[in-house]
């Protein structure tokens, strides 16, 4: 039986920019059909597969559990444009620390599927960037480009990790809505391409999986500068309890 659940909390507001918005604290959480609404307005509802677990106790969340195929996909309708800039950010409990991926977007089976991704290494949080052009190591048509956090990962514990890509200048991590680190871009090259939208807890078909809550997460065609994203931070920090 569909039912609201889950106590309101102090949301994200909606901007025509938005790609995707989804929210475990919303009331309108229809957890036993297995679809993570769009706030966004956009109708690019999370498909959830395998059943992440959904917990109401303060703060609500997804748990994904790690394992092969529990994830979210946000469909293709929620891809966007290879040239646009773009910001991201999700509240992330990690549960494990070994490699995990968080948010990312794109999922075109094994490899490199993806173009922008939030996720951990070496208990470092990384944002990432593939572009379109070829790496002079290794020869693939696709070159990825890393900011990494100064800051390490922290075990049972909620993070606030915003991206932001622009187009021919950057990409840049925040943690809690603080700049922890920029990487430079080379210009004239748009993201690699590809067939799927945004996705949960996953970067391809048969890889890593995240382990770990999900509290919120959204998406927007537009670079944000430092002040906005600790606007998002500040929004919904009380609820994860910073």
């Amino acid at each position: 039986m569909s039912g609201q659940i889950g106590p309101r909390y102090r949301l994200l507001p909606t901007t025509t920019d938005m790609v995707f918005y989804v929210d475990a604290s919303h009331a309108l959480q229809y957890v036993d059909s297995y679809i993570w609404p769009d706030l966004s307005g956009n109708n690019n509802n999370g498909i959830l597969y395998n059943s992440p677990i959904y917990n109401m106790i303060s703060p609500p969340y997804y748990y994904f559990n790690g394992n092969y195929n529990t994830y979210g996909n946000l469909g293709v309708g929620s891809i966007g444009s290879d040239s646009s800039d773009y910001t991201w950010t999700i509240w992330w409990n990690p549960q494990s620390s070994n490699q995990n991926y968080f948010l990312a977007r794109g999922r075109d089976g094994a490899g490199d599927g993806w173009n922008l991704l939030t996720g951990t290494y070496s208990n470092k949080i990384n944002c990432a960037v593939t572009i379109n052009i070829t790496n002079p190591i290794t020869g693939y048509p696709y070159t990825t480009y890393l900011a990494e956090s100064t800051s390490t990962l922290v075990l049972n514990r909620w993070v606030n990790i915003t991206g932001t890509y622009s187009k021919d200048n950057f990409i840049k991590i925040y943690i809690n809505g603080v700049l922890e680190a920029t990487t430079a871009l080379p210009s004239g090259y748009t993201l690699r391409p590809s067939t799927d939208g945004w996705c949960l807890a996953s970067v391809n078909t048969s890889a890593v999986f995240g382990n770990g809550y999900m509290g919120l997460a959204a998406a927007y065609h537009r670079t944000f500068n430092d002040l906005e994203v600790q606007q998002i931070f500040n929004l919904t920090r009380n609820r994860f309890g910073l």
